[in-house]
């Protein structure tokens, strides 16, 4: 990735493996919040997860909160991913970061490729999709209840010295 972009842009600059989330992000005009100076950290579903859902399912689907579920306002690079963090989505919706080791998960859902850092976000590649839950469904990722008391990490300033990894080639 390329620091002095930003993630759309880096996003766009991938040749494979996004083109269903580039998609959808142009879909619903979201690729702008992808330009913007807001600090976000997105867990983008490659293809090949999205290739895993069926076209009928997906299309059952609100793309625009599914998309904002993806995303957190703020700056989370691993290193502050911590064992039973809660994250609250730009959605609404708070779940749980798992850490094992080296291995990182939201709501149980493997990162399969971190901290691909642009001028204003984060990129975390997941193998699953966190849905948001469908009046009367079970939802496939269960929120974590609001009223929980476990902490929820404040967010990293873009202008931080906080060390952020290096981003992944």
């Amino acid at each position: 990735t390329n620091l002095v972009q930003t993630t759309w842009q880096n996003l766009l600059d991938v040749p494979e493996g996004f083109d269903v989330l580039k998609e959808y992000l142009e879909a619903t005009n979201l690729y702008e919040a992808l330009e913007s100076p807001e600090a976000l950290t997105i867990f983008a579903p490659s293809d090949d997860v999205f290739a895993g859902v069926s076209q009928e399912t997906l299309d059952t689907l609100n793309m625009t909160e599914v998309l904002l579920n993806h995303a957190l306002v703020g700056l989370y690079p691993t290193n502050l991913l911590t064992n039973g963090l809660q994250v609250r989505t730009a959605l609404g919706l708070n779940y749980t970061i798992t850490v094992d080791g080296d291995s990182y998960f939201i709501e149980g859902i493997p990162v399969v490729l971190p901290n691909l850092v642009s001028m204003n976000g984060i990129v975390h590649v997941i193998a699953g999709l966190l849905l948001p839950p469908v009046e009367g469904e079970a939802p496939v990722a269960p929120p974590v209840p609001v009223e929980s008391d476990a902490p929820v990490a404040p967010p990293v300033p873009l202008e931080s010295d906080a060390p952020v990894a290096p981003p992944v080639l």
